[in-house]
């Protein structure tokens, strides 16, 4: 699990776009995939150009996955190589988030444990 403050993965949706709305508002908008594209890849960039993750990861219902590879040339041609971050899909967010509370929870409970292996 990547973790940020409080122990939980961003959300790229969360970010504000030029007109004030969310990116997860934009991008449920009908719209074609050059568009839906290029505001996906605004907000990696600044992600990037800003905290230089080492993955991003894109899910959900709502994605468009043909835009992945459009989404990672544009990360390569924008930024410099180790810059560039790993994209990853999933196509189970709500999986992900519980698998996620899983492990913080085993964690927290076993964080005196220590396992050795012979």
């Amino acid at each position: 699990m990547i973790r940020g403050c409080g122990h939980f993965a961003g959300e790229l949706g969360l970010v504000p776009t030029a007109d004030g709305r969310l990116l997860d508002e934009c991008l449920n908008d009908p719209q074609d995939g050059r568009e839906y594209t290029a505001r996906v890849l605004e907000a990696a960039v600044w992600v990037c150009g800003i905290l230089n993750p080492r993955y991003i990861a894109l899910g959900g219902p709502a994605l468009r996955r043909e835009c992945i590879g459009p989404v990672n040339d544009g990360l390569s041609a924008l930024l410099p190589g180790p810059m560039c971050p790993e994209l990853l899909y999933t196509a189970d967010i709500w999986g992900d988030y519980q698998i996620g509370m899983a492990w913080l929870t085993a964690e927290k409970i076993f964080h005196m444990v220590q396992i050795i292996k012979k």
